[in-house]
């Protein structure tokens, strides 16, 4: 059923248009087989806790969609762009990052440490760009400082990952 190889996989894809990016250690405590309500496709579903730094102890999540043996065209067709690829990119990333060349089961990534490069995509919501291994991490983006100054970025959060109710983002490619 699950059977992700990285050297199948494209390469990364960057999203700079955010006016929020951060790179947290984070301590994947969850990776799973998930089933989307609306269309009842499976999916990976990603939930880490923050190790460290401004953010330590929040919790972020991350989706993969079209991973999943037999998913790929539907989840295509439901997004009406190439999710799988995009989905292939970022695990590529988060496979290299833990030292994982191939994963055939989910497990293999709980309680794995890694960075995660989050940004706040265009909707809003907190997104994941990419992963780096622990203790590695890119250039710093110049717009991160602004990020907390709400009139500096109208419409964005004074806190951008806020996991005080415990729950994941919206999914912000769910039709309404």
């Amino acid at each position: 059923m699950l059977n992700i190889n990285t050297n199948e996989l494209p390469e990364k894809q960057e999203n700079d248009f955010s006016p929020f990016k951060a790179q947290v250690p984070v301590l994947i405590e969850q990776f799973q087989v998930d089933t989307n309500q609306q269309t009842g496709l499976q999916y990976l579903s990603l939930k880490a806790q923050v190790l460290d730094g401004e953010y330590k102890g929040r919790i972020l999540w991350d989706d993969f969609n079209g991973l999943i043996d037999g998913t790929s065209e539907a989840w295509n067709n439901a997004r009406n762009f190439n999710i799988t690829e995009a989905s292939g990119a970022r695990i590529r990333t988060l496979l290299e990052a833990v030292g994982l060349p191939q994963l055939t089961d989910p497990s293999q990534l709980v309680n794995k440490t890694c960075v995660m490069d989050v940004y706040v995509n265009k909707k809003g919501y907190q997104a994941v760009s990419k992963y780096l291994a622990a203790g590695v991490q890119s250039t710093p983006q110049q717009a991160a400082p602004q990020a907390n100054n709400p009139s500096a970025n109208p419409g964005t959060a004074s806190t951008p990952f806020d996991s005080s109710n415990a729950q994941p983002p919206a999914n912000p490619f769910a039709s309404s």
